[in-house]
């Protein structure tokens, strides 16, 4: 049994390390790669050739040489070679009962027949077998390319092994997905439909209350009246939490009509009259599309519309001002919503359109506000081809500008 260092310094292919050498080139130091390689081979003088011709292509390794069963199964269990070089014929022991054994302990280490001659039906079944490859002790030259070849081929298919592993765990991971997915649109199903529907019967419930009960005290007034915006407040965070969800479900093709364009938008500032009024917020409406036909989706021009006019009032002390604008220039269509508000600092400028972000400016009379609205709207132009753009300097208002 004989174990011998050979090579030269030689960066050679990156194999599977199995002994490392520190050398200094330039006082920088090399890690250098050894190949460990368990011979199995009973004549002294072809380990020796097989070694040469080794060095000769400059590969460095490590090599154990071993003549026996025995020998030869402690060496791949404690030697742990990178590849096997069998001979095919010892005494008592083949290289069949070797590659067996080689399969059982090592299945990813490469076997490599090196024998004097066999038959090319006998190199065939090795191949069947699992050998890897089959060099003739005549022709030895061909040794080094068959070692980095089989190496780098067994690598690949570890490596193979392990991508298949990992898809295997994405896979797993994706249907795990897809099933919260398809739970999470069965809650927003039940939110769609029961929990609206629950919204809207408290909120006829509430109007039936103010047409038909007179002579009510103030404090009980103030009660409904408090009740109301309440119900307000849950229909439109129900709304938007309908709207993400059909954002991040894709769901968001506009379906395209023509439409009076400033009529919609005084429909839209009509609505916000009560809330003006209870802030003392005097709201101007600038009408620059008359009998002008645009052509879009209502429903998402709609929110779009209502979040920024409903985000202006919030934002805006008592006393202040809102103008809404509507406009035309050459073929497109100019949204201006401008408040006397607050204001929003540099910072907040980059992140105020992610979902539930809470900037620095608060409501001023303690609105509800749930993060939502600007994700939103800056989603909902985005489908409708268009730009919105913000300027805003703190204590001075904000204005904000979408374009279609």
């Amino acid at each position: 049994m004989n174990v011998m260092i050979r090579g030269d310094f030689y960066l050679s292919n990156v194999f599977m390390i199995a002994e490392q050498d520190i050398v200094y080139v330039n006082q920088t130091p090399i890690r250098i790669m050894s190949i460990k390689i368990l011979m199995l081979e009973d004549f002294v003088e072809d380990a020796d050739l097989i070694e040469r011709q080794l060095t000769r292509d400059k590969m460095r390794f490590i090599s154990h040489r071993v003549d026996t069963r025995d020998e030869f199964t402690n060496a791949v269990k404690q030697f742990k070679p990178d590849v096997i070089l069998s001979d095919h014929s010892l005494p008592q022991f083949n290289s069949l009962a070797a590659l067996k054994i080689a399969k059982e302990e090592m299945p990813n280490v490469p076997f490599i027949l090196v024998t004097g001659s066999v038959s090319e039906e006998f190199a065939v079944s090795c191949m069947k077998a699992g050998a890897d490859d089959y060099i003739l002790k005549n022709n030895l030259s061909r040794l080094p390319a068959a070692i980095e070849t089989s190496i780098q081929k067994r690598k690949l298919e570890e490596e193979n092994i392990i991508i298949k592993r990992l898809n295997a765990e994405i896979e797993k991971k994706n249907n795990e997905l897809d099933y919260l997915n398809q739970e999470k649109d069965r809650f927003m199903g039940i939110v769609s439909h029961d929990l609206q529907n629950y919204v809207a019967s408290m909120g006829h419930i509430v109007d039936s209350i103010k047409t038909s009960v007179s002579g009510i005290s103030n404090k009980r007034d103030s009660q409904i009246n408090r009740l109301d915006r309440t119900v307000v407040h849950m229909r439109t965070l129900i709304s938007d939490f309908l709207t993400v969800n059909r954002i991040q479900s894709g769901i968001i093709n506009p379906l395209y009509n023509l439409v009076n364009v400033g009529n919609l938008v005084q429909d839209i500032v009509d609505r916000y009259e009560d809330a003006a009024i209870r802030k003392n917020i005097k709201v101007t409406y600038s009408n620059k599309c008359k009998d002008t036909f645009f052509r879009t989706d209502v429903s998402y021009f709609s929110i779009i519309t209502d979040n920024l006019i409903s985000n202006a009032i919030k934002y805006t002390n008592p006393g202040k001002g809102i103008k809404v604008e509507i406009a035309k220039k050459d073929r497109k269509y100019i949204l201006k919503v401008k408040d006397e508000g607050q204001g929003i600092p540099k910072e907040d400028i980059q992140k105020m359109y992610g979902r539930f972000q809470k900037l620095s400016p608060k409501p001023t009379n303690n609105e509800p506000s749930n993060g939502l609205g600007l994700s939103i709207v800056k989603d909902l132009v985005a489908a409708l081809k268009g730009s919105i753009d913000c300027k805003s300097e703190v204590g001075k208002g904000t204005t904000f500008t979408v374009t279609f």
